[in-house]
């Protein structure tokens, strides 16, 4: 690109002296030395008239991709996906949440609709772009009825031997088994429970319950699931094809001798989760021995959850 400059208007006098010169010196045919002249002058008007400009700087294209967390629909990664952006800009639509970083991560306080904007910024201008998402609260359903025993509804209270000598009980909102004879022994222990029928999906489920033991020393509790109905005074364990979840156990466990509080956070056993088909299956709370708490031993808060 060609530009005038002060050096430009200079030689455009000096063209003007040269092009004189040469219709003078014409008429005394002094050709040579006029053309020499005339090519000096062609050459410096060029040279002081036009420069080259730097080539300008095309402003960026903003885009992004966004996608929710896998197990926190709360959190979302927004991946950056402009061309020629030198600095960036978020606006994350709840009036509070921005960013400069280029690909954030970001955790909204409520659910709700959100239109989220990126700007994006270099030498050459800005450009904007924006999508609106739904962040919906994917807090898990627990698939067991009355898990905090509200009443005896859905449950089912069952001896899981012959003995009967278990005292099972749902009132003030726990579940309570306790033993008619504290004195009895191995063959005549006690072993009771309750449990109910739930129908699901296929997946991987999470178990939790709490449990309060106090000075128990010959005691189990555990949480069966099977598919198959449990039977009055019988057992319910690996025999019935059932898998336990949760276990306490005082011979593996010392510190489950006097405990309160989550099984799951307790567990005598590797994992509380289980992989089950889909259809109906058999949540069993069993616990015996001839060493009960005083006071029974006491649960709470079951839950069933879905990964």
């Amino acid at each position: 690109m060609c530009r005038h400059t002060v050096a430009g208007n200079i030689s455009n006098n000096v063209f003007k002296y040269i092009s004189n010169y040469i219709i003078t010196n014409m008429k005394t045919k002094n050709y040579f030395k006029s053309m020499i002249l005339f090519i000096m002058g062609l050459g410096l008007i060029t040279m002081s008239s036009c420069s080259d400009d730097e080539d300008p700087i095309d402003p960026p294209l903003a885009f992004f991709t966004v996608e929710a967390d896998a197990t926190d629909n709360f959190i979302w990664n927004f991946t950056d996906g402009s061309q020629g952006a030198d600095t960036y800009s978020w606006d994350f639509g709840d009036e509070s949440g921005t960013s400069t970083d280029a690909s954030p991560t970001y955790t909204y306080s409520t659910s709700g609709t959100y239109t989220v904007e990126l700007i994006a910024t270099n030498g050459g201008g800005t450009d904007t772009y924006s999508e609106t998402i739904t962040v919906v609260d994917k807090a898990a359903v627990n698939e067991l009825a009355n898990a905090e025993f509200d009443d005896e509804s859905v449950w089912t209270l069952q001896q899981f031997n012959p003995n009967n000598n278990g005292v099972i009980t749902i009132a003030d909102g726990v579940l309570t088994v306790s033993e008619v004879d504290p004195e009895a022994a191995w063959g005549a222990e006690a072993h009771a429970g309750a449990w109910q029928a739930v129908t699901v999906e296929a997946g991987t489920y999470a178990f939790d319950m709490d449990v309060t033991t106090v000075a128990a020393d010959e005691l189990w509790a555990e949480v069966w699931i099977g598919s198959s109905e449990p039977v009055a005074d019988a057992d319910y364990n690996a025999d019935n094809g059932a898998s336990s979840v949760l276990v306490l156990n005082t011979w593996d466990c010392e510190s489950q001798k006097d405990y309160s509080g989550s099984l799951a956070d307790s567990n005598c056993k590797d994992s509380n989760t289980i992989e089950l088909t889909a259809g109906t299956h058999y949540v069993v709370i069993r616990t015996g021995g001839i060493t009960f708490p005083a006071d029974g031993v006491i649960f709470d808060n079951i839950s069933m959850l879905k990964q």
